[in-house]
């Protein structure tokens, strides 16, 4: 039979274990999620600069057909 305090100690070891490879796998999830976040983060902003660069591009076009209509309607 195993005396207990050899127990007690593999039991301890195996916690310590256990522990450490838990605060490991938080500590990449950590990391992970912060990636993701700053790559989110980048992709919202590239989308946001697209948009507003189509906004001004849609606002010229606006104006160029308001001028045609304008010339159009003047015939």
């Amino acid at each position: 039979m195993i005396p207990s305090i050899l127990i007690r100690h593999i039991v301890t070891n195996v916690c310590d274990f256990i522990e450490a490879a838990f605060q490991s796998h938080l500590a990449e999830e950590k990391l992970y999620h912060e990636r993701e976040q700053q790559l989110e983060v980048q992709l919202s902003r590239e989308r946001h600069d697209g948009d507003l660069k189509e906004k001004y591009r849609l606002a010229r076009v606006m104006e160029h057909k308001m001028e045609f209509q304008q010339r159009v309607v003047t015939r």
